[in-house]
């Protein structure tokens, strides 16, 4: 099974119907994704307990013959799988909750200072 998802460019879809770019780096389902609007980042969450704060501006080419977009952080701290995860709409901070019943706040993107709510 893949726990891997497309990035899809409608700029470029009419030309080549192919997705920009495939992401992979989670270990089991993704259960939701949050884009900052900026064109630059976006964040998942996964069952395999961490939030994934991707930088798609990097995109670059594997021996895959796909294309991988990086990891700017990883952010560990649930015992749980995570439930949702969400931008603040103003600050570079980012949130997310677990069904470990911990609600965690991080400092974008991903700084020592991360510590739950």
């Amino acid at each position: 099974m893949s726990y891997n998802f497309q990035v899809w460019d409608r700029r470029c879809f009419a030309e080549s119907g192919k997705p920009a770019g495939f992401l992979e780096g989670h270990l089991e389902g993704i259960t939701f994704i949050d884009s900052r609007g900026d064109g630059h980042y976006f964040i998942s969450n996964s069952k395999d307990q961490t939030t994934k704060l991707w930088d798609i501006r990097r995109m670059s080419s594997t021996t895959k013959s796909y294309v991988t977009g990086a990891i700017a952080a990883k952010l560990a701290w649930h015992n749980d799988a995570i439930r949702d995860c969400s931008w603040h709409p103003y600050f570079p901070v980012l949130v997310s909750s677990s069904w470990d019943h911990v609600v965690a706040r991080w400092e974008f993107p991903g700084s020592p200072a991360d510590s739950p709510a």
